[in-house]
């Protein structure tokens, strides 16, 4: 952590409105179990008026792949996507491929 805190710490000074530095860090320190550093890097984003990117998924379904905007439910699909990924998380978690974190 304290490498990529450095690192990041390089591409603040050179990127600072390069939302994916911030969101790497912040997960790093989550991963780490360091909630208040990771809390302290979103709350820094936030005072300078930066906004996390949401992600892009796809999936495959029987007509084809499908990509989508994390939490977008415009696609008349949405709800028929988001099963399927519920599905799989809930078949992750039964089989404890899922590392459960606690905050």
């Amino acid at each position: 952590v304290e490498i990529a805190r450095f690192a990041c710490d390089r591409l603040f000074e050179m990127e600072p409105e390069n939302t994916g530095n911030y969101t790497i860090m912040a997960n790093l320190y989550s991963q780490a179990g360091r909630w208040e550093e990771a809390e302290t890097v979103r709350d820094k984003m936030t005072r300078i008026g930066l906004k996390k990117i949401p992600g892009t998924s796809w999936i495959e379904t029987g007509k084809g792949l499908r990509s989508f905007i994390a939490k977008d439910t415009s696609c008349e699909r949405s709800k028929e996507m988001y099963d399927v990924i519920e599905g799989l998380v809930e078949s992750m978690s039964d089989k404890e491929c899922i590392m459960k974190q606690e905050r």
